[in-house]
């Protein structure tokens, strides 16, 4: 899953591609179940820009953009296929509207200029 974070002194926006090793256990009541998890490992796997993985993003799905794309839909392509946390697919999206010359009037849907 990539997460984004800014440098302390430059302020520059990365994002970082996480793999989270957990051991998940689960607790069983009469009635409920719950589950708690204990972390394991936490390795960082890649570490981009901004701009760099928008590039990334836009190569991969330039072919399905089409005039009415559907934002949310695009966030959840983003989200399952490139695994960008839901927290920052509004941003990428922003960045890939400039990068590939489209525009959003409703707020809904992409369109190119």
């Amino acid at each position: 899953m990539y997460i984004r974070t800014s440098c302390s002194n430059c302020k520059k926006i990365e994002y970082h591609n996480v793999k989270i090793d957990a051991i998940e256990t689960m607790v069983f009541n009469d009635y409920e179940k719950a589950s708690s998890y204990i972390i394991k490992n936490i390795n960082v796997c890649d570490s981009v820009s901004e701009e760099e993985l928008a590039e990334r993003v836009l190569k991969e799905i330039k072919p399905m953009l089409q005039d009415g794309t559907n934002i949310i839909e695009l966030c959840r392509i983003i989200q399952s296929c490139f695994g960008v946390a839901s927290t920052y697919c509004c941003d990428l999206i922003q960045r890939i509207k400039l990068e590939a010359g489209m525009y959003s009037p409703d707020k809904a849907h992409l369109y190119y200029a």
